[in-house]
């Protein structure tokens, strides 16, 4: 994937970004059966709302790449798009972690942990190399997911009762 990766420019290879969260999202269809399974349901929680908000969130993460995309200024593209490229590196280490919590496998974990953080710590290193974002500000996107490792399973939901509202909001 490096050497793939090589041969685009950064303005180019951000668009992985969101085709990995698609299939990740998609590896996730049926991860209501696990919550269940697992003890982390939510009550409310529906596989409709599940995937409403797998839907939802693949639909964002291409939206949010066009307009990072479009933004002529490298360093702001560069940091509108390193905000998704970090929500998917927590969302992979937030995999791994239930991974070893549970000792085994959770829906989304294969495109997290194979595909997502290698391609999103190989867009770190390049906007590094690039110099297109300064340290400081890139150290405060990891504090940021630190943060957001801390708050995993607040999060789950969280991000679950919006798919509950989503799945709602079209059915009535």
């Amino acid at each position: 994937m490096t050497y793939f990766l090589n041969t685009l420019e950064l303005r180019q290879a951000i668009w992985i970004v969101p085709i990995i969260l698609l299939f990740h999202e998609l590896e996730e269809w049926n991860i209501h059966i696990w919550h269940v399974k697992n003890s982390m349901d939510v009550p409310g929680e529906t596989t409709l709302s599940t995937r409403m908000w797998i839907l939802f969130l693949s639909l964002v993460g291409f939206l949010w790449t066009a307009v990072a995309f479009l933004i002529p200024n490298a360093s702001i593209s560069v940091g509108v798009m390193y905000a998704l490229v970090c929500f998917t590196l927590l969302n992979g280490v937030q995999h791994l972690i239930a991974f070893l919590k549970f000792k085994k496998y959770n829906p989304g974990f294969f495109f997290s942990v194979v595909f997502g953080i290698p391609a999103g710590s190989y867009i770190t290193y390049q906007i590094l190399s690039q110099g297109l974002l300064p340290v400081w500000m890139l150290i405060a996107f990891w504090i940021l997911i630190l943060i957001g490792l801390a708050a995993t399973f607040p999060m789950i939901h969280f991000i679950n009762r919006v798919g509950i509202k989503l799945a709602n909001w079209i059915s009535n």
